[in-house]
Formats: C-alpha cells, structure tokens, sequence
C-alpha cells in the first residue's frame, strides 16, 4: 500500500486558485512528514483551464446540478477530470480537499438546491477523504489517520481475497 495523499494544490502552496493565490496550511506538510506521507498536489480546474480562470458556481437547474464558469456548463468536465485524477493517482490513501471549492469541497454549497454536495473529487475516490479546515485539530488528524488505517486493512484484505480467488481459478 503506498504513502500517498492527494491533496488540493491550493492548500499544498501551489498558486492556482481561480486568481493565481493559494491556501497553503504548513500544518499538513508536517502532520504528513511525522506520519510517513507523501503529499501530491492536484488540481481539477486548473488541468482544465489554466490559471487564472473564471470563477466556478455550483447551482441547480432542474433539480440537476450544474458548474458555470461564466456562462458556460462545465459540470461534467469536472467529473470527468476528477475522475481521470483518482485513476492516475491508483496508490493513494487519501485525499484532503478545501472548504467551498466546487471541485475539491466535501461539502460544496449548490445555489437553489437546498444542500450541499460531495464535490466531484470526493465523489470519485473510494479512500478516506476530508477538508484542510477538518484537518486543525489534533483529535481530527487523528481520526482520519484512523480512517486511512482502516481504508489500508480493508484493501489488504481484498487484495488477498482476490489473490485467493485467481489461484483457485486455475
């Protein structure tokens, strides 16, 4: 099992929010260096568009949600894009988003919805995942520490599930 957490490039110090800023949190590169992890940036909307861009807005339209960035829907391209990361990135742990990102948010504000949604990231990855902002606290460092343990265990043993499974089939 490998080391790897993805994390927003944003929050990792990379400058490419929609403005050409970025949120890095110092906190997370070294709760990540005293646990053996390997952060590795990513980027949805900037793999996409470049930086800067225009801002990206959640909202519904006919009940089904929608991303504009300016006039243009993009949702699906941010689906697919989020989806082509979690594939790439196939030795990952975890995953820590930002709060409010319509991409990387667990959960993103969707205007006339009426709640939020995991934002595409989250909804593409089957490993633990979280927000930068739940990451402030030790007791919840800890739990997602617990949860990428967890995630870990069960992998290994699908793994040796499926190793059993091909042998027998010989």
């Amino acid at each position: 099992m490998s080391n790897k957490i993805l994390i927003s490039a944003c929050v990792y110090g990379d400058d490419v929010r929609w403005n050409g800023s970025n949120r890095h949190h110092q906190h997370i590169h070294d709760w990540a260096e005293d646990n053996g992890f390997e952060l590795v940036p990513v980027c949805p909307e900037h793999e996409l568009f470049g930086t800067p861009r225009s801002t990206i807005r959640l909202r519904a339209v006919d009940g089904e949600v929608k991303a504009f960035a300016g006039k243009k829907e993009i949702y699906s391209q941010l689906q697919e894009k989020s989806e082509e990361i979690a594939q790439r990135y196939d030795d990952v742990v975890g995953f820590i988003g930002i709060s409010r990102s319509p991409t990387c948010g667990l959960a993103a504000g969707v205007k006339d919805l009426g709640r939020t949604i995991k934002a595409p990231m989250h909804q593409a990855v089957d490993y633990p995942t979280t927000e930068i902002s739940s990451m402030n606290t030790e007791a919840n460092r800890q739990r997602f520490l617990e949860r990428i343990q967890k995630y870990e265990k069960r992998y290994k043993i699908k793994q040796m599930h499926d190793l059993a499974v091909s042998r027998r089939a010989r």
